[in-house]
């Protein structure tokens, strides 16, 4: 089951894509991609869409 979540991001360093230990300095931010998969962020998918479909509008004014 999905989790819907409207927070905004905080700044981080790096993004792991796979659970592995690895030892940084403290002061780099750090998260793992397995925590954020079952979690709709609302904000950014919204603004997914709308991006899509302005940049869908803006490309058929064109024409090659």
């Amino acid at each position: 089951m999905y989790r819907i979540s409207f927070k905004k991001f905080d700044k981080i360093d790096v993004l792991f894509f796979d659970e592995f230990e690895i030892n940084l300095k403290s002061k780099i931010k750090t998260i793992f991609f397995t925590k954020l998969k079952k979690i709709i962020f609302v904000r950014y998918l919204a603004s997914a869409v709308l991006f899509f479909f302005k940049s869908l509008f803006f490309f058929k004014n064109y024409k090659y």
